[in-house]
């Protein structure tokens, strides 16, 4: 009999941690509001070990970096209340400009968390760097969203 009481105590015990394991954490479910750019060499096709930014500015943010910051990748910001963001870069490179497109939209993860904006479909509209490419067109966490090849 004693065995059995322990048997169901050790079922009780385990049905509780594993019904734990249904909550959902919805601070695990991060909404991404940045893209990530990486710094290439056109020619040998290497990331640039640093490029010296006098300034990018996003005319409705202003500047977002301190004059002279060096970079050879860096995150910038879209504006997810809208659909087309520029920005306006001046480097040792010269000037250029990056004007870029996306949607936003929502996705539900489960009914406790509720909906999580998406930025995806993220393209260019202009840019006057040497060339550029998208190598992932959704805004998250651990990607490189845009590649920027200078001669």
């Amino acid at each position: 009999m004693k065995v059995f009481k322990n048997i169901a105590f050790i079922s009780v015990i385990g049905g509780l941690i594993f019904a734990c394991n249904d909550i959902p954490d919805c601070q695990l479910i991060e909404e991404v509001e940045y893209f990530q750019i990486s710094i290439y060499d056109r020619d040998t096709n290497t990331q640039i070990d640093s490029l010296i930014f006098e300034s990018i500015i996003e005319p409705g943010l202003g500047q977002l970096l301190a004059e002279r910051d060096t970079f050879h990748s860096f995150i910038l910001f879209v504006n997810p209340d809208d659909t087309v963001t520029t920005f306006y870069f001046e480097s040792d490179a010269g000037f250029d400009t990056l004007s870029l497109s996306y949607q936003s939209s929502y996705r539900i993860e489960s009914d406790e968390c509720g909906p999580v904006q998406m930025i995806t479909d993220l393209d260019t509209l202009i840019h006057t760097f040497d060339s550029l490419s998208i190598e992932n067109n959704e805004l998250t966490t651990d990607a490189n969203n845009i590649r920027i090849f200078l001669d």
